[in-house]
């Protein structure tokens, strides 16, 4: 299964990124949101000079719930699509 096709909730990672990161304003939302693109694309865009999985980690410190279960699954994605790239 490749990152794109991963499920959350019964729902496509993707997708439930984009919800939550509708209830997530600011620096979460905004990394929410550019990772669902860079699963979706395969790149890996920056966010304020740093990394997309380490303003992730960033932000996995200042959500709760689902949230922060997704973005933990969007690390692990983006991670594994990363090491399949080198």
């Amino acid at each position: 299964m490749t990152a794109a096709q991963q499920l959350f909730n019964g729902r496509p990672l993707v997708d439930e990124l984009r919800r939550l990161s509708r209830k997530n304003p600011g620096y979460s939302g905004t990394a929410m949101q550019m990772a669902a693109d860079a699963i979706e694309w395969g790149n890996q865009p920056s966010l304020n000079g740093r990394s997309l999985i380490d303003a992730l980690h960033l932000s996995v410190r200042y959500t709760i719930g689902d949230s922060k279960a997704a973005i933990r699954t969007a690390i692990q994605a983006l991670s594994a699509s990363r090491g399949m790239q080198s």
